[in-house]
């Protein structure tokens, strides 16, 4: 079972200790702990935005332009080979400072005189596998 530590902050008092402690804490009074996953760090820069156009880039057969919306409503470009997508879809995307959880930073490029202000993520891309949704491996 996942339990966040924010759930159990509604319980506990844990300020001043760290979730290594935490842990060690809960192992002494008979718990399993199988795997410690700090959500913070692990998707950061990373938002859902609605693809509101796409269209197909002017020098490169393979790349298509994306005008995409974020909740807040602002708006992005994004230059992506992904052919599994269509207006309307509800995407994940990196924005330029993002660092996906490979470490990997994401940050502006130029596709062919196109500026892609970030990156559409797939399942592989937010460490994501099949036991979390399926089809999560495909690109």
């Amino acid at each position: 079972m996942l339990l966040p530590i924010s759930w159990l902050k509604d319980f506990v008092n844990l300020k001043g200790i760290t979730t290594d402690e935490l842990a060690k804490k809960l192992v002494s009074v008979g718990f399993e702990i199988e795997e410690i996953i700090d959500q913070g760090t692990v998707r950061k820069g990373i938002y859902t935005a609605e693809i509101f156009y796409i269209e197909k880039h002017p020098k490169a057969d393979k790349l298509d332009i994306c005008g995409v919306r974020s909740k807040g409503g602002a708006t992005y470009r994004i230059v992506t080979g992904a052919k599994n997508i269509k207006a309307g879809d509800i995407v994940p995307l990196a924005l330029d400072g993002a660092v996906i959880p490979d470490g990997t930073g994401i940050t502006n490029t130029e596709f062919r005189g196109v500026i892609s202000e970030g990156m559409f993520c797939g399942g592989a891309e937010l460490a994501l596998t099949e036991s979390d949704y399926t089809g999560a491996s495909v690109n």
